[in-house]
């Protein structure tokens, strides 16, 4: 069991140390408020790195762009 404020890290070493594949979360009051499973957070972390690798993609893309355009600038003085 694991409180529903709990981190993601807390829960899975929750789920590593008991062996387990599911954690049910509980409220202040000590009732349940959900369950997660190890699968959720494989698609969680897939979604965000996802995410990641499209915003690395973008940021390298304008980057190739400013250098094409820096050497093309710096051609056109020569």
């Amino acid at each position: 069991m694991a409180s529903e404020a709990a981190s993601l890290e807390e829960v899975l070493y929750r789920t590593k140390s008991h062996a387990i594949r599911r954690v049910p979360l509980v409220d202040e009051q000590g009732q349940l408020a959900g369950l997660v499973s190890v699968d959720d957070v494989v698609a969680q972390l897939e979604d965000e790195l996802a995410g990641l690798v499209s915003a690395v993609r973008t940021e390298m893309r304008e980057s190739r762009l400013l250098s094409a355009e820096r050497r093309s600038r710096a051609a056109k003085r020569l």
